[in-house]
């Protein structure tokens, strides 16, 4: 497309929509939300800055390769399950590790199920954009 105001749009709604995305993915534990609709959002705002340039200028950015996402997020899937294992529990077991940081009175916590989203998150972006992907390779935006 040539479109200079979807251009603009896609600059803006781009940051919007990984920040709600962010958002989501890290609410997701105590309400709906997590990793997939994270994923979905953010999947959601690379393909819509994509769309706003043609394919021979989206395969010749430096730097912009969704592929990465894919191998990334099930890594992380990976070592959230065997954590678990290696920990002498069950596998896919939540552990837990607290954080004291000075200044704060209560620790963080931190566990392995967020571990896990953020790889469902990783991976659900590496799709949708293998998917988009594979239909622009047929279909020619010109």
């Amino acid at each position: 497309m040539k479109s200079v105001i979807l251009k603009m749009a896609a600059q803006v709604v781009k940051f919007f929509f990984l920040g709600i995305s962010v958002w989501l993915l890290f609410r997701g534990h105590n309400y709906p939300g997590g990793g997939f609709i994270g994923g979905l959002i953010a999947g959601s705002a690379l393909i819509f800055d994509r769309m706003a340039f043609d394919t021979d200028v989206i395969n010749e950015k430096p730097g912009k390769k969704g592929t990465v996402f894919l191998p990334l997020g099930m890594g992380c899937v990976l070592i959230s399950m065997i954590a678990g294992a290696i920990g002498k529990k069950a596998v896919m077991e939540g552990l837990w590790v607290q954080f004291n940081i000075p200044g704060i009175q209560e620790p963080i916590k931190m566990g392995t199920p967020i571990l896990f989203d953020i790889g469902v998150y990783f991976t659900v972006i590496g799709f949708i954009y293998l998917i988009y992907k594979s239909i622009m390779e047929e279909w020619q935006w010109k």
